[in-house]
């Protein structure tokens, strides 16, 4: 995406860098199941659900848009990009060839409508936005979205917008009465 520097009109402006979101999808009328209505219970109580802080207003109405955050097995083409208000980084809408559904996954930079992105256990090419297990990426490589343990689990790692790891070294060291690796 593109930054768009501001004019200096004021002191909150002086040093102020926009996103360009030219290149955003406007609407999303093929995955209207996998938005949800975002219910908010500011100010109410947990047990009986009566007022208990006064002034705390439900604000302005948000849905809420399911993510793919399981790395289970796929080859899908981007079909456009998406803001997301709830997160910080910019969503991608994503058809599968071999299920022939869209699902939505966080959006890697620099990749654009029309990418192939695949996710497999033994991948043979890295590119952008292509999953895989740290055992087949080399050492030096950035990368995003990592899982805690060896199968293909749900991402916990380094998942915000801008964040990344780099891989240092791939030497394992495993204990027999732990379940957790070094």
């Amino acid at each position: 995406m593109k930054l768009i520097k501001l004019n200096p009109t004021t002191n909150g402006t002086r040093h102020q860098l926009n996103i360009k979101k030219s290149l955003l999808s406007k609407t999303n009328k093929l995955l209207k199941n996998s938005i949800l209505g975002l219910k908010k219970f500011a100010g109410r109580s947990a047990l009986n659900g009566k007022v208990s802080v006064w002034h705390k207003g439900n604000g302005c109405k948000s849905n809420f848009r399911k993510i793919n955050f399981t790395n289970s097995s796929f080859k899908s083409i981007v079909v456009c990009i998406m803001y997301d208000p709830n997160r910080n980084s910019f969503i991608s809408l994503n058809f599968d060839f071999k299920q022939n559904y869209f699902f939505q996954t966080l959006s890697t930079n620099f990749v654009y409508p029309g990418s192939l992105v695949s996710c497999t256990k033994f991948s043979s090419e890295l590119s952008l936005g292509n999953r895989t297990q740290l055992q087949n990426i080399p050492t030096g490589s950035l990368v995003h979205s990592l899982t805690n343990s060896f199968i293909f689990d749900k991402v916990c790692f380094a998942r915000s917008a801008g964040t990344f790891c780099q891989i240092l070294q791939k030497k394992f060291t495993f204990y027999k009465n732990s379940s957790s690796f070094w």
